[in-house]
């Protein structure tokens, strides 16, 4: 088996629903993150797997970023377009 997977990736919130952003994938990979108009919330997902797939060194976290003040239309928006969908 391969060596160690370490990736990072954007989703962007908008009133159309859930735009891809940039990322850090393996094998040296890089989409530039622009964030589009109209942006409410920004979600990034950073997921990690050890050589070998070892699951004591395997995980991931998210973080949220906020680019509105507009808390009602932030949660609206999360609610009629629910979680955004990541690749990886």
């Amino acid at each position: 088996m391969g060596g160690a997977s370490d990736e990072v990736e954007t989703m962007h919130l908008t009133e159309n629903g859930w735009v891809d952003g940039g990322g850090k994938y393996d094998f040296g990979r890089v989409v530039e993150d622009i964030v589009p108009e109209g942006a409410v919330l920004s979600i990034t997902k950073h997921s990690w797997c050890g050589a070998l797939g070892a699951p004591s060194s395997a995980g991931c976290n998210f973080h949220e970023k906020e680019r509105t003040d507009d808390t009602d239309l932030l949660k609206k928006l999360k609610v009629q377009h629910g979680k955004p969908t990541f690749s990886i």
